[in-house]
């Protein structure tokens, strides 16, 4: 980006030229005008999948003319002004060996299908989505129909079609597998109303919180052996834990407790971004977390949203009547759990937009792992407000890592060394931080 934060290309085709000058190795490109390029263009960009050294499942079409990017803008999940193509993938045909279904932190009930073991695009498939109920429905599907199936994108396996229906009706349960309620048929979902006492939505909830608050090493089976003993019952319970408690968990020696322990008491010092993600909240989502905040900054702010404040929320980009709803019933449904976490010392941030001219870090990405001196989301932080993005794993997408230990042999560091990826200490970062 120029100083005025603006793309200096005035076309696409100006950027791929920019980098194929700076040494970069670009997939084939080419500018469609006509019917008969398109057609010329998708023949050879099927050859390069087929026969090409990278792996790829389709192309992107983009309007030349940068101008109309800024024009026609985004969404909260993707650019209205580039558009992505892909081919159908193979197929195979399998039997449906049973129909399993799992309750999600939501209460929703989702049907997953155990099929006859078959192999798609050079993997072993074994399970099927089936996405909700209605589908179950719609479909009549049950043990022993034969479907077609596809791996979207070579990688998601998906149900296409029955191929071969066996005698018999669809059967849906009428409890909840986690905690035997009475499920609720909602025209094209099952719901398990019993929120707060659903084994499989309190431990859904629960592994949300962790990851929105990055509280490192609490896995999901050493989570379940605390909520079975009954150490834990819900997110307030986990800054309540001892050492001597987290030393009875499963491969948890008194090392390993210490760690732990630290890594809870660390998460109390929470981004508001963070917080509001980890209390799983329907309606409020990564993506647009940020955008309610610059409209309600603090806790309190969050805290006092009632109905009366449906309107302001749905003239918030990326907000909907719905989801407005589900943020005011949500918020009220979780005043206790909030007066809770404030009770056992957990304390979000004020949120506070970077201004753009001091985004030196805007567009770039990155991870960070390893013992640092200060709190993990005080870093992350420092980081946003710089306009940079916080990753949870190294990939391709990544710019830098953070690591005191730039010679660790941790997963991460050796990605980041294959992948050529800046690797930076924590001093690196705030000297840059402070030019």
């Amino acid at each position: 980006l120029d100083e005025n934060g603006q793309c200096p290309f005035a076309t696409e085709i100006a950027k791929y030229l920019w980098l194929e000058e700076h040494g970069f190795t670009l997939p084939p490109y080419s500018i469609i005008n006509q019917q008969k390029s398109l057609q010329d263009y998708l023949v050879l960009a099927k050859d390069f999948l087929d026969n090409g050294d990278v792996g790829i499942d389709g192309v992107v079409f983009a309007y030349n003319d940068v101008s109309l990017h800024r024009e026609l803008g985004s969404t909260s999940h993707h650019p209205r002004f580039k558009l992505s193509f892909k081919w159908a993938g193979e197929t195979a045909v399998a039997e449906i060996k049973a129909i399993t279904w799992a309750t999600s932190r939501f209460g929703v009930v989702t049907p997953v299908a155990v099929i006859e073991p078959v192999s798609l695009s050079g993997a072993k498939i074994t399970n099927i989505t089936l996405h909700n109920a209605s589908h179950v429905v719609d479909h009549n599907l049950k043990v022993g129909d034969r479907i077609e199936i596809i791996r979207s994108g070579e990688v998601i396996p998906k149900f296409l079609r029955v191929v071969d229906s066996k005698t018999g009706d669809y059967l849906l349960p009428s409890a909840c597998v986690s905690c035997g309620s009475k499920l609720i048929l909602d025209e094209v979902r099952l719901i398990c109303k019993n929120a707060d006492n659903c084994p499989a939505q309190r431990l859904g909830g629960l592994l949300n919180w962790i990851r929105a608050a990055e509280i490192e090493d609490l896995s999901e089976k050493r989570l379940t052996a605390m909520l079975e003993s009954g150490m834990v019952d819900d997110i307030a319970d986990l800054y309540k834990l001892s050492k001597d408690d987290l030393v009875t968990l499963p491969l948890t020696k008194e090392k390993m407790a210490t760690k732990l322990l630290k890594n809870i008491r660390n998460s109390k010092n929470i981004p508001l971004t963070n917080f509001l993600v980890g209390l799983g909240i329907p309606g409020i989502g990564r993506n647009n977390c940020e955008l309610l905040l610059k409209e309600f900054p603090t806790l309190e702010d969050i805290r006092g949203i009632n109905s009366s404040h449906k309107e302001k929320i749905v003239n918030i980009q990326g907000f909907a009547e719905k989801s407005a709803e589900q943020i005011i019933a949500g918020l009220d449904h979780r005043s206790k759990l909030i007066e809770q976490l404030i009770g056992v010392g957990v304390t979000p941030a004020k949120y506070e937009s970077a201004e753009s001219s001091d985004l030196i870090f805007s567009g770039m990405s990155f991870v960070i792992t390893g013992t640092l001196s200060k709190p993990r989301n005080q870093i992350q932080k420092a980081i946003k407000t710089k306009g940079g993005n916080v990753g949870g794993a190294v990939t391709s997408n990544t710019n830098v890592l953070i690591t005191n230990d730039p010679e660790s042999n941790s997963s991460k560091a050796k990605k980041a060394r294959e992948l050529g990826i800046d690797i930076w200490t924590e001093k690196d970062l705030d000297n840059r931080m402070n030019v």
